[in-house]
């Protein structure tokens, strides 16, 4: 995780107001690492200053509904703000043009909410959605569609800089 952080973290995209990457554990409270809601509590940014969150989370999967295609969900992706939807689209469509599943994510949530419950933040969460191994102890390396994450990562990349250049959804 944090490897992936630190190399974002140098990236200069022309124009962007600013970028800030965050690496969360999640939602374990008892490791003692940062999670959403502690960004979110004692963060450096104004909170009306944060424009957009997005999550990948465990992006090089698929599960058993999205195999002919190797979909990926974007999850509340206009659960805030329409418009974000269709940005994302938009970018997809411009850019990797990948299969996406637009859908509300199930009950129990993921690290994301935190932003849409506590800042009104328009988000989306990548997620490959539950496969056989999903948390267990079997989801090894070679079972990872490294094109798959390779190309969500440019997708979100690519959205960072649509965000970071236009006005604010």
């Amino acid at each position: 995780m944090h490897q992936r952080t630190e190399a974002l973290s140098g990236v200069k995209i022309p124009g962007l107001v600013d970028l800030q990457v965050n690496g969360y554990k999640g939602v374990d409270f008892s490791s003692g690492e940062l999670t959403q809601g502690d960004f979110i509590r004692a963060c450096r940014v104004p909170r009306d200053k944060i424009i957009a969150d997005i999550n990948l989370d465990m992006i090089g999967r698929t599960d058993k509904e999205s195999e002919s295609d190797r979909a990926l969900y974007a999850l509340d992706a206009d659960s805030v703000r329409p418009e974000f939807k269709r940005l994302i689209m938009e970018v997809n469509d411009r850019t990797i043009r990948w299969p996406l599943k637009y859908d509300r994510q199930p009950k129990a949530g993921s690290d994301n909410l935190v932003f849409r419950i506590m800042n009104k933040t328009p988000g989306v969460f990548f997620w490959s959605g539950a496969h056989a191994d999903y948390h267990r102890s079997t989801d090894d390396a070679d079972k990872i569609d490294y094109e798959k994450a390779e190309k969500i990562s440019r997708l979100a990349y690519e959205l960072a800089k649509e965000l970071g250049t236009r006005p604010v959804l």
